[in-house]
């Protein structure tokens, strides 16, 4: 119900942005456009952001690449651990090697994303894991939410948040994976 009403919300917030400051006649199609080209400039302007909050200050453990195509590794699966603050990913390459791994803080998930080039992305099926499922799949992965009990038998060595991510992304890579 909440979010219904938040969708109304916005389509009339819209709706009278576009009546008032182009003279334009209301239509949805027009309202659609101008909400996604608003989360467009967002999304540009956070990177920008971030990219001068690094520059200033260089303890931030998310390393952010300028453009997707710009990145040297092939990253095609992402185990993605999710946690109530700091986030563990951990990257694979196409022969099944770990070519990256991260601590993320949740405000830096969608900004480390965004630079990755578009891949498989596993996450262990919790109440939090469809929101960020959403979420990437709007930036264009692949998402995948996987039960507890197919992780589990991937699990190497001790329980912790970059095992358990690892173990998701092997999950994942796995051909008998239900989907």
């Amino acid at each position: 119900m909440i979010q219904i009403l938040s969708g109304l919300i916005t389509y009339l917030l819209l709706a009278i942005y576009c009546h008032e400051q182009h003279g334009e006649p209301v239509s949805i199609n027009r309202v659609r456009q101008l909400q996604n080209q608003i989360l467009n400039e967002t999304r540009i302007a956070e990177s920008q952001i971030f990219e001068h909050k690094q520059q200033r200050n260089n303890s931030i453990e998310v390393s952010i690449k300028p453009k997707r195509e710009e990145t040297k590794m092939k990253i095609t699966t992402v185990g993605l651990d999710l946690e109530k603050n700091v986030f563990h990913v951990a990257c694979f390459d196409e022969h099944s090697k770990e070519v990256q791994k991260r601590m993320l803080q949740r405000k830096h998930v969608r900004l480390f994303f965004i630079q990755l080039p578009s891949c498989k992305v596993g996450m262990e099926a919790c109440a939090g894991s469809h929101y960020w499922g959403r979420e990437l799949k709007s930036l264009g992965y692949e998402v995948m939410l996987i039960s507890a009990q197919y992780v589990k038998p991937c699990l190497r060595g001790n329980k912790n948040d970059f095992n358990d991510a690892r173990a998701i992304a092997e999950a994942l890579s796995r051909p008998s994976m239900p989907s």
